[in-house]
């Protein structure tokens, strides 16, 4: 879809991408609802400490 050129459309695409999001947790199991987040295997985002930190800099 083209990009929204105004309110009314900016707001439209916004509820139909969340209508997807929604769709697509409704869809998952249980299990893997429940599983934690695990970045240990991507070097792009281990480092930081989830507040935008990187943890080479906290020293």
């Amino acid at each position: 879809m083209a990009r929204p050129k105004s309110k009314n459309e900016l707001l439209e695409q916004a509820q139909v991408n969340f209508d997807k999001l929604w769709k697509l947790i409704d869809s998952m199991s249980a299990q893997a609802l429940k599983t934690d987040f695990d970045f240990s295997n991507d070097a792009k985002k281990k480092n930081y400490t989830g507040l935008g930190i990187r943890t080479s800099e906290m020293c």
